[in-house]
């Protein structure tokens, strides 16, 4: 049996067992029980997308257009997985973490309100929309979502934090683990939003595995990619298993990281 059959058939018996427990555990959840309710939306939005990406991984060597969206889904679970350190980072020496990581929920939350405010905007223009009618959406925006919103003038409240931002906050936080699993997320990460984002280095991202000999490094990338996404994950299920449940996550996880698909 090849390396990457071995990967994908331990990702998948690891992400098949948590989804499991988390299918269990989803009619427990509730919007205003921070931060578990965050917490259970990373966990299964990680569990399923990493479902995903090793269904890819699995078939991209005999079919390489895949690979494009193996870099796309996995540059969505870096972002998460930067997003949970960005998290466990700033509750660390914190009187009360669950205070401070409830706050920064609240910050991540008010991020979809923001734009939906922003928007409206572009909506008034692509239907000529008129300002009364904007107004009056404003209104109701800041009416229906009021903790997003300062009292005194309904301006938001918080500032938005981006990716690169929340990285620099995980090394200010001189925690080694937390550091040492945001370097490659980041990495990557920024690698791949290449692929999103258009622009000069698109090219080489959307060519490079027509080339055989650059299939190590793709692996490589890969392989350190969902290293970081399980690292994420190992945390984020805590709330929802028992210890003899994460005892079983973190074995496979060992067995996972010991299989070096790109050697």
């Amino acid at each position: 049996m090849s390396k990457l059959i071995q990967y994908y058939n331990k990702i998948e018996e690891l992400t098949f067992f948590v989804s499991n427990i988390l299918t269990r555990k989803s009619s427990d959840q509730k919007a205003d029980n921070q931060p578990n309710a965050f917490l259970f939306i990373l966990a299964l939005k990680t569990t399923n997308g990493l479902r995903s990406v090793n269904y890819l991984i699995v078939q991209a060597p005999e079919h390489i257009h895949l690979f494009d969206s193996v870099f796309i889904l996995l540059r969505t679970l870096l972002s998460d997985a930067i997003t949970h350190f960005y998290l466990l980072a700033k509750t660390i020496g914190a009187p009360d973490p669950d205070a401070i990581f409830i706050e920064q929920i609240e910050i991540l939350e008010g991020d979809h309100i923001k734009y939906l405010d922003k928007n409206l905007a572009v909506y008034k223009k692509l239907y000529n929309d008129d300002d009364i009618k904007i107004g009056r959406m404003q209104s109701e925006i800041r009416q229906q979502y009021p903790k997003y919103f300062k009292k005194e003038n309904q301006t938001y409240k918080h500032k938005s934090i981006n990716v690169g931002g929340m990285v620099m906050e995980v090394v200010e936080s001189k925690a080694p683990f937390l550091i040492s699993a945001v370097t490659p997320a980041y990495e990557f990460y920024d690698t791949f939003s290449k692929l999103e984002h258009l622009g000069v280095l698109t090219l080489q991202l959307v060519t490079r595995h027509y080339y055989i000999e650059k299939h190590k490094d793709i692996f490589r990338e890969i392989y350190w990619s969902i290293y970081s996404i399980l690292l994420s994950l190992n945390s984020l299920i805590i709330p929802f298993v028992t210890p003899d449940e994460r005892e079983h996550f973190e074995k496979s996880i060992n067995e996972i990281l010991d299989i070096k698909i790109y050697e």
